[in-house]
């Protein structure tokens, strides 16, 4: 969604990472409404979030509160 948004900055990315054609073809393997009914949020709010983060100054995502919060944690990460 991203890439197809024109939201990605490529040449900011590629001076910090390799492989974005890669991930480019990666990702558009896995649209937002194939992977809505596994993540548990439908397509349109996918989108918009992305879009959200991606068009603000600063953000931040922390998504690993409550995988590394039992024994197995840093296995499960």
């Amino acid at each position: 969604m991203l890439f197809e948004s024109g939201l990605v900055d490529d040449d900011a990315v590629e001076q910090v990472a390799a492989g974005l054609p890669d991930l480019r073809a990666l990702a558009r393997r896995f649209p937002p409404e194939r992977v809505a009914e596994a993540v548990g949020v439908d397509a349109a709010t996918i989108r918009a979030l992305a879009a959200d983060l991606a068009r603000t100054p600063r953000a931040v995502v922390y998504g690993r509160v409550g995988v590394c919060q039992n024994e197995f944690g840093p296995l499960a990460c």
